[in-house]
């Protein structure tokens, strides 16, 4: 790939779960900002001089910064690009390319209901696309995200769900490990959309989380008749 990395800082960084940092970048003087223009795209980050990956970008296109979700690794496991990255703090430095990638196709699918399908750190992409609807909506049906995720703590952007709920956005977190205080669904996430009485004819749905979890949700909007799946990649 072309050397297309430009400098850049962090304007913020907070914890959205244990193993989740979420940090927004000041990309203004780049230009890098203005060239979001579609929910789902991504950019490769890295440490000046350190190996580069890639990061779905979880603000929304038009917005004057840009922010990312870092999944750190587990400890014991061999460290990751992503684990430098998290350790950064405001006013630190980094480096960025421009936002690139298909992203989601939703202009594409208006006046349909939307499923938004998130498995963990997905919900990086998946934010993306809610916050779009959410300055959408009146373009579309029923919209509803469904995040899978361990523990109530790795829910990431949960103090948003109430702000996406005053927009008609329907959040479903699915826990599949059980928690003590708990009251929402555990499990998994393809068995919660077996109770949501979607019509097939109408729906279309995002996905991103991971290859199985991706296989898993394919597989049961197959069997409810949803052919219009979605990822970001």
């Amino acid at each position: 790939m072309p050397n297309d990395f430009e400098a850049v800082r962090v304007a913020r960084a907070w914890d959205e779960g244990p193993s989740l940092r979420a940090l927004e970048l000041d990309a203004g003087a780049t230009g890098f900002a203005a060239k979001h223009t579609i929910p789902g795209q991504y950019v490769r980050a890295r440490l000046p001089g350190q190996k580069e990956a890639f990061f779905a970008i979880a603000s929304a296109p038009g917005a004057s910064s840009l922010e990312l979700l870092l999944q750190k690794s587990t400890p014991g496991d061999p460290p990751k690009p992503a684990d430098a990255l998290a350790a950064l703090s405001t006013g630190d430095a980094l480096e960025i390319s421009a936002p690139a990638g298909k992203g989601y196709p939703v202009e594409a699918e208006r006046g349909r209901d939307l499923l938004l399908f998130a498995g963990g750190s997905g919900i990086s992409a998946i934010r993306s696309l809610v916050e779009w609807i959410a300055a959408h909506r009146a373009d579309y049906g029923r919209a509803v995200l469904l995040f899978g995720a361990r523990t109530p703590d790795d829910l990431a952007y949960r103090s948003m769900f109430e702000r996406w709920g005053a927009h008609r956005i329907e959040v479903v977190p699915v826990l599949s490990r059980s928690a003590q205080g708990w009251t929402g669904r555990t499990g998994y996430v393809p068995t919660a959309l077996g109770d949501l009485a979607i019509d097939p004819a109408k729906a279309s749905a995002f996905v991103t989380g991971g290859k199985a979890f991706d296989a898993g949700i394919a597989e049961a909007l197959g069997k409810l008749g949803i052919t219009r799946i979605f990822r970001n990649f």
